[in-house]
């Protein structure tokens, strides 16, 4: 995965490259640029200015609970390719849960390192 990003104030462009690769059946390419609006310490909410998707939108959202955070994430994802419709959205699923994998080791990097100053 490779990422680029141009901020402005609360929104950004982010382009995005990603290889999905699932089970070595067949291997996808995604690449998008993405207007970025974030609402701080509430949500970021993105959606699709190019790319090979027909569409792509959705949010992160934070939630307080007692001492801890909930983190939300909502996508709608329609690819401009061909995805076979009885493994697509296992691949899309797999996706999603190793991206909040990703999250939440940032998560708890940034943490950390946030300890250690």
């Amino acid at each position: 995965m490779s990422c680029s990003s141009r901020s402005r104030g609360l929104q950004a462009l982010i382009e995005l490259s990603d290889f999905i690769e699932p089970r070595q059946f067949f291997k996808l390419t995604t690449t998008t640029v993405s207007r970025i609006f974030e609402t701080p310490e509430s949500e970021i909410r993105f959606d699709l200015v190019s790319g090979n998707l027909k569409r792509m939108q959705g949010s992160w959202t934070l939630t307080p609970h007692d001492h801890a955070i909930g983190v939300g994430y909502r996508a709608e994802l329609v690819p401009e390719f061909a995805v076979p419709p009885l493994i697509g959205p296992a691949v899309m699923a797999q996706n999603v849960k190793a991206m909040a994998e990703g999250v939440a080791r940032e998560i708890e990097r940034r943490k950390l390192a946030n300890t250690k100053e």
